[in-house]
This record gives structure tokens, sequence and C-alpha cells, in this order.
């Protein structure tokens, strides 16, 4: 379902000076800088969320003009762009690996430096791996990050202490782990 990369494909079979009639362009550098910034967008989504504006067209107004001048649908290009959409609001929604310490703060601790320090208690995960993984490869996933987590900081960190465990949101639940990457079973 990739009618996006199709029509950038079609695009550059089509003359410039037909494209620069049919979408309205007095200029030809114009119509060439949009262009080619609509060839350099890696999918829909991009292209659409670029911002992009040239005093002649919007990003949606040029897609939808060039879609009719090469024989799209712009119904097609839409779902292309919802399921895009939902896939990129998907790789958002995926959260951190969160590092629990035995680290208590005294009443005298500033917070301030806590406050800067605290990027530690979070390791960064890639979306992609996660977006569309069961909790079974969820589990397998979290287990490798935190074996390599672990190796890195020895169990220890920077002013929180000791590691004692990791918690991750999947869905609707939260998975805890011991530091060895098991599975646990978390009461508060």
């Amino acid at each position: 379902m990739q009618y996006f990369k199709q029509l950038q494909k079609k695009l550059l079979q089509c003359s410039k000076e037909e494209l620069q009639k049919a979408l309205g362009y007095s200029s030809s550098t114009k119509l060439q800088q949009t262009l080619q910034k609509f060839l350099a967008s890696k999918d829909i989504y991009s292209w659409i969320h670029s911002g992009f504006y040239d005093f002649c067209h919007s990003n949606d107004s040029f897609l939808k003009g060039v879609a009719k001048l090469c024989g799209f649908k712009y119904e097609n290009l839409q779902d292309e762009l919802v399921q895009q959409q939902k896939y990129y609001n998907a790789l958002e929604s995926i959260p951190p690996l969160r590092v629990h310490t035995n680290f208590k703060r005294d009443k005298a601790q500033s917070i301030t430096p806590l406050i800067f320090a605290s990027r530690v208690l979070y390791v960064k995960v890639d979306p992609q791996e996660f977006v569309f993984a069961s909790k079974e490869q969820t589990i397998k996933l979290l287990q490798n990050y935190i074996a390599k987590h672990q190796k890195q900081t020895q169990g220890i960190l920077p002013i929180f202490g000791k590691v004692t465990s990791y918690s991750f949101k999947f869905k609707d639940e939260v998975l805890y782990f011991d530091v060895y990457g098991r599975a646990i079973e978390k009461d508060f």
C-alpha cells in the first residue's frame, strides 16, 4: 500500500513544464524546490507534517494537485496517511524502561541535583522494536535491555545507588523485572 512512493516515482516521469502549468507555479525554481522536498520525503506522514508552504501550495494542496495530475485517488493517499499516523502514534507511546533503586532522599538534600540526575533512572529503548511486539516478545526484548544496562552500570547508579528492579508500561499493565531480567510480581 505504498501509494506515496508510487506517486513519487510517477512524478519523476512528468515534465516540469506540465507540472508547473497544472499546479499553477509562475516560477520553475519554486516548483523545483518544492518537488525536491516532496521527493525527499520518506513517507506521506513526513510530508504532511513537515509544515511546508511555498506561497503557492501547502503540503496538503500540493499532494492533492500532484495526485490528480498523476491519476491517483487522493482517498488512497489519505488512507495511507491514517495508517502511518497510527504507526507513528504507536511509536510515540512506547515509554522508556524505568530503573528502580534503593534511594531515599534526606530532608536536607537539595532536589535540584536529583532532578538533573534523574535521567539515569530511565533506559531508552528503540520504539520500533516494541511497536508491534507481543507481550512475550516485549519481555525478551526487555531482558536484553536489562542485561545490557546491568553490564554498563554494574548495578549501581550515580547518586541513586543500587538498582533493585525495573518496570515497563506495556499497553494497560506494568511489567516488573528483577536485576537479572526475570519477570516478577510487584506489590506496592
